[in-house]
């Protein structure tokens, strides 16, 4: 069985890309939705935006979310070692 410390990174990146499915999957108008993702990853969201410039629409959209996953795991990485005192 693998044992991850960092279930609070699990948690918050599995939020994040349940909220970017909602919000790319639904119908909505304008581009305030995109908006909202750029926001919630903001540090990350920049190096997600240069990666995806050069992709289509869907695989764009797919790698943007991945990659702010990924910062929002490595959020919950960091919170924990600092909780723990172990930086």
């Amino acid at each position: 069985m693998i044992h991850n410390k960092n279930k609070l990174g699990i948690y918050l990146s599995a939020i994040y890309g349940v909220i970017a499915l909602i919000i790319l999957g639904g119908n909505t108008e304008g581009s305030w939705d995109g908006f909202i993702l750029f926001i919630l990853a903001i540090p990350f969201s920049f190096l997600s935006i240069f990666i995806t410039h050069y992709l289509n629409n869907i695989l764009g959209n797919i790698l943007f979310v991945f990659l702010n996953m990924l910062w929002w795991y490595f959020v919950g990485w960091l919170f924990t070692k600092i909780i723990h005192k172990k930086i």
